[in-house]
């Protein structure tokens, strides 16, 4: 017996590993850029906390509704009694008895200034938490539009030091040679081993930023990130190069969600100043009561009524101490505030966009002068390397051109990943970081996920 459960947990471990390891790799499959926001979206904690308090923020007009539709209640008492009387021919007794009282009572309000504000302002609260919500998802695409390009730029540079490393150690075996041969010096060698720790150095920290970023990158989309795709350098360029800010700004001022919702939130605070001052108005509401009682005092013994009361209920304030003026001056200081708030942010936004157009500008030029200016420190490197087989150039010269290439490359990869967020950035100032803005910055990727990672360490 204790042989056959031996033999059946042996089994068995395999398989659970098998199947979770399945599981993994199913769960971390490729991903684009519109692909992580798009789970980012779904899963990120912080933004369903936001569309959670939306959701309960939304409950606030059928509260406020509340106030103007009609109330019905009900209400009764049983109550068992133990008198004793004394009539005028000096005669007593002492009955017992048992009152029944039942009232059902409607009530509907007629006039009522501050639940009408109240209503309206519940409409206004709902418009300003959605564009404040808007908010967070922008601000979440943003996150993970960045973290995705860190990831590819991470990526690039521990390539391009991967690369380097192997040059720089063929280059220290090649002058270790020529330090036999008599055609190097021991400065040679001991020049082209200090760029190969370097490099090295490098390396490790590339490894490490691809880690980091990577990890961020799960964290946000909340699923394993096995490959991601690459940016195809070709495919960076606007579609209008053409982009003036005075066009950019006006569409931010119109659809940026951070300006309706201050927007939104002044028309709120001059609706709590009409509700504070709704304090001076006089209300008005329809009574209806039906009663039943049986037997309710000691003078109405064994009789039943039933009384129906129509009528309407008059309320006039006439004096509170003050508090219906301070508050309403209180309101109005907020108000100011808000509106305070409104500009700063309008200002804020149409700074914002402006850079963020000139970011967009020269980060395209940028690529293209890269671009260039990579193709010729690789040709540099080319002929200093066919100088160096010539004579007419040092492993010092091939040393500087490599390393030339090798900076040019990293800022050519920064570039690249600068020149998409800053076209986002700027829909996203301008209140157009929606899907089309996302399927815009994924056309700069390639169509399969070239860019593999290995399983990070647990």
């Amino acid at each position: 017996m204790t042989r056959m459960h031996t033999r059946l947990t042996t089994f068995v471990k395999p398989v659970c590993w098998l199947a979770l390891a399945a599981s993994s790799l199913a769960s971390a499959e490729p991903i684009d850029l519109k692909g992580a926001v798009l789970r980012a979206l779904e899963t990120e904690a912080e933004y369903r906390s936001v569309r959670a308090e939306l959701d309960a923020i939304r409950e606030e007009k059928a509260r406020a509704r509340a106030g103007l539709l009609p109330t019905l209640s009900a209400s009764g008492t049983h109550t068992d009694n133990d008198a004793e009387r004394t009539f005028a021919d000096g005669s007593s007794d002492e009955p017992s008895y048992t009152s029944k009282q039942y009232n059902l009572t409607l009530k509907q309000p007629i006039l009522r200034r501050d639940s009408w504000v109240k209503y309206r302002q519940a409409g206004t609260r709902i418009a300003s938490a959605e564009q404040q919500a808007d908010s967070e998802r922008v601000r979440l695409v943003l996150d993970v539009s960045e973290q995705y390009l860190d990831c590819l730029y991470a990526d690039a540079v521990a390539r391009f030091a991967r690369a380097e490393v192997s040059a720089l150690e063929g280059l220290v075996t090649a002058v270790t040679r020529g330090f036999s041969a008599g055609a190097n010096t021991r400065t040679d060698i001991l020049d082209a081993e200090a760029r190969l720790d370097a490099a090295r150095v490098r390396l490790i920290e590339a490894q490490q930023s691809i880690d980091s970023s990577r990890r961020a990158l799960e964290s946000s989309t909340g699923r394993p990130v096995s490959a991601i795709h690459p940016i195809v350098q070709a495919r960076l360029a606007l579609r209008d190069p053409h982009l003036r800010i005075r066009d950019w700004r006006e569409a931010a001022l119109t659809a940026n969600p951070e300006v309706q919702a201050a927007t939104f939130n002044v028309e709120l605070a001059r609706q709590e100043v009409q509700l504070q001052q709704a304090g001076h108005y006089p209300s008005l509401d329809l009574v209806v009561q039906h009663q039943h009682a049986e037997s309710d005092s000691i003078t109405t013994l064994d009789v039943e009524t039933r009384t129906t009361l129509w009528g309407v209920q008059f309320n006039v304030p006439l004096y509170s101490g003050g508090l219906v003026t301070a508050s309403t001056r209180q309101a109005g200081s907020r108000l100011a505030r808000a509106q305070a708030e409104l500009d700063a942010k309008r200002e804020e936004v149409m700074l914002r966009t402006a850079r963020a157009v000139e970011a967009l500008l020269a980060g395209g030029q940028r690529v293209q002068a890269l671009s260039r200016a990579e193709a010729s420190a690789t040709a540099a490197l080319t002929g200093t390397e066919k100088g160096l087989q010539a004579g007419t150039r040092s492993f010092v010269d091939v040393l500087n051109a490599r390393q030339q290439l090798f900076e040019v490359q990293q800022s050519r990869a920064r570039a690249d990943a600068d020149f998409i967020l800053a076209l986002l950035q700027l829909k996203a100032a301008a209140g157009q970081a929606d899907e089309a803005a996302i399927d815009e910055a994924n056309a700069f990727l390639a169509d399969s996920a070239s860019v593999v990672f290995p399983t990070l360490a647990e």
